[in-house]
């Protein structure tokens, strides 16, 4: 054995093979240097030391870690109470905390060697894809080796066969074919000859699978039907937002979707967090959206919020609010237009129903004006009594900047024009609140059923005298894996006063369906954010035509955060077959073709307003059909290995 280099130049290796991984991934995007970094770490070890082996592990994961997460001290300091020196020192100890991915994995390497001879080879790549599939499940912000080569196409079409998991194996194996080569030098061995070919042949076999598939699944997708996307982003950040009034964000996105010309597009994507206010309680805001969409007739995603209320004893009536990150969806086919002709008996109508408005029908405009109509030639009675008691309901609940009476005067098209069949509604509906902005009317008709504010509802949204449109409540996804310190405090319900201490986590609960919409015939998915990046939440919507990630990176400052999230969540597109459209608060928004081509990349804080084309084509793969099996067969791989090296005495390597 050659004597072991000082413990400096093992330290100064651990961190230049952190260094390398931190550089790898976008924004720096030195891809290559991947394949190789694990190298001066694996120069590093020595089977003598195996404590400091291990610290060397702990030392190269918190140098990677730190390099690739470095944004995480601005955006502490930028959104939090929490002073500079404080700041980074939460990102050094997440480092060390999330780091542990490393030591996990190289710790492994000489009690493999040493149990499995040369066969170590193989098997420290199977257990660092077993390693980064938990870490998958258990860290704050997963990140595999393999995802780094996301822009090349000829390698990253493995993918598709074996999910990012079989790159990071294929990287491995290079590193741990070199330092095997490395550790025979040093026993004054012959290099590993047949695992240098064994390996060479791996890598030219992957980039040959890639450059024979790309040209052929590109033209498939070249030939697949193009949808029509509106990419919109603002070049606003977080902190304008915050010092501004809600409804300028809100007002932002609408008058760059109202420039976008009627049916120019066939889909419009808002990013999270677009609407500030919770849909399912917003009844101008669904109104408003609505409108844009049969003027535009396109379909609508949005990034929102849900308010729901649970029954809690101790809170009474109120109950405990119930907080969600949502995304909705206001298709253009779910328009249905009121009638507008008034039949010519309604006087005779309701007199024969002795008035009663609300027996089985909503109040119309028609039935209105022929009340009116009648009790201004002089006659009495139940119809006129019904009337009047129903324009004194809606006074005492009406929401206007003025007077009803005013409202009504300056707007009279709003009466006229509204009319809700009651054949469209048979079990009955009731006014829940009736509101004015800019000539807008909007009723929101609630289920008499209904006895909470979880209750599903009809929108009314009538202009002038142009006639009224009817909708029922657009359906939402809530987010299935809500950020632990963006979007809730771990442990905050068991000890609320980590709310005083750490101040500026959301309060946001965890949905529970992963809903697919299906709008103008395509199928698509909505995870939220960095359930992008997480391979087990986008396999676990049903068979989408397309994923449309909505995320809001400005929260993260001018860092390689959003740079570093887009990648992530490109390789969603090889693996799956299908097309990814992101959309991005200020950026990066991209899209990302079924065949893991990008184009069409907003940078960050650029503001963009335009029509992209995406390809709906659905690739066949056989991770789409399969999942992680790649993982599963790294795992068999493993303990096979092991199970052999019992059987037999310990082999050299």
């Amino acid at each position: 054995m050659a004597p072991r280099p000082s413990l400096w130049m093992r330290a100064a290796a651990a961190v230049l093979s952190g260094v390398m991984i931190g550089l790898s991934p976008a924004p720096t995007g030195w891809w290559p240097l991947h394949w190789f970094a694990f190298v001066p770490l694996l120069w590093a070890l020595d089977p003598r030391t195996p404590r400091t082996n291990l610290a060397l592990a702990v030392l190269q994961g918190t140098a990677a870690t730190a390099v690739i997460f470095r944004w995480i001290a601005d955006t502490i300091i930028l959104f939090s109470n929490i002073p500079a020196v404080g700041a980074y020192a939460i990102t050094v100890l997440f480092a060390v905390v999330y780091g542990t991915q490393y030591p996990a994995a190289f710790a492994a390497v000489w009690p493999l060697r040493r149990r499995l001879g040369r066969a170590w080879v193989l098997a420290l790549p199977a257990w660092v894809v077993l390693v980064e599939w938990v870490a998958a499940r258990v860290l704050l912000f997963p990140y595999q080796t393999g995802v780094t080569t996301f822009r090349v196409p000829w390698l990253i079409q493995l993918a598709s066969v074996t999910g990012v998991w079989g790159l990071s194996f294929v990287m491995v194996l290079v590193s741990t074919v070199l330092g095997e080569a490395v550790y025979r030098r040093r026993e004054g061995r012959p290099p590993p000859w047949g695992w240098i070919v064994l390996s060479a042949g791996v890598v030219a076999a992957v980039v040959g699978f890639g450059a024979w598939r790309h040209p052929r699944v590109a033209a498939q997708v070249e030939a697949a039907p193009v949808l029509r996307v509106q990419q919109i982003q603002t070049a606003k950040d977080m902190l304008h937002r915050l010092s501004h009034p809600a409804h300028e964000a809100f007002d932002f996105w609408l008058e760059q979707t109202r420039q976008i010309p009627p049916g120019s597009v066939d889909l419009v994507v808002w990013p999270e967090g677009a609407v500030p206010y919770s849909l399912n309680e917003s009844t101008n805001a669904n109104a408003l959206l609505w409108e844009l969409v049969r003027r535009g007739d396109f379909d609508l995603v949005v990034g929102s919020g849900t308010r729901e209320r649970e029954p809690d004893a101790a809170m009474g009536e109120q109950g405990r609010v119930r907080m969600f990150n949502s995304v909705y969806v206001f298709a253009r086919d779910a328009i249905a237009p009121a009638e507008e002709q008034a039949p010519s008996d309604t006087w005779a109508h309701l007199q024969a129903s002795g008035c009663d408005l609300d027996a089985a029908h909503l109040v119309t405009p028609f039935e209105v004006a022929a009340v009116r109509a009648a009790a201004g030639e002089g006659a009495v009675g139940p119809c006129v009594e019904a009337l009047a008691a129903r324009e004194q309901a809606l006074r005492q609940g009406v929401t206007v900047s003025a007077p009803f009476e005013q409202t009504m005067a300056r707007t009279p098209g709003l009466w006229s024009a509204f009319r809700a069949q009651s054949v469209r509604f048979p079990d009955g509906f009731r006014e829940d609140h009736f509101r004015v902005r800019g000539g807008l009317g909007t009723w929101r008709l609630v289920d008499p059923a209904c006895v909470d504010d979880d209750c599903a509802f009809v929108l009314v949204v009538c202009r002038g005298d142009s006639g009224c449109v009817v909708h029922r409540d657009a359906p939402h996804y809530d987010k299935m894996v809500p950020l632990p310190f963006g979007e809730y405090l771990p442990l905050a319900e068991v000890l609320p006063w980590l709310r005083d201490l750490i101040r500026g986590p959301g309060n946001f609960r965890a949905g529970t369906e992963p809903v697919v919409f299906d709008a103008g015939g395509v199928r698509f998915a909505t995870p939220i954010c960095y359930e992008g990046i997480l391979s087990y939440v986008c396999n676990a919507f049903e068979a989408p035509d397309l994923l449309v990630n909505v995320t809001n990176d400005a929260w993260f400052g001018d860092t390689a955060a959003s740079e570093l999230h887009g990648m992530l969540v490109a390789i969603r597109a090889t693996e799956l077959g299908i097309p990814v459209f992101r959309s991005a608060y200020a950026g990066v928004s991209f899209v990302a073709e079924a065949d893991g081509t990008l184009h069409d990349v907003a940078p960050l804080y650029t503001e963009v307003n335009r029509p992209v084309r995406l390809h709906l084509a659905r690739l066949d793969t056989v991770y789409a059909r399969h999942g992680d099996w790649f993982v599963v067969a790294s795992g068999i791989l493993l303990a096979l290995a092991l199970a052999l090296s019992a059987l037999r005495p310990r082999t050299e390597a």
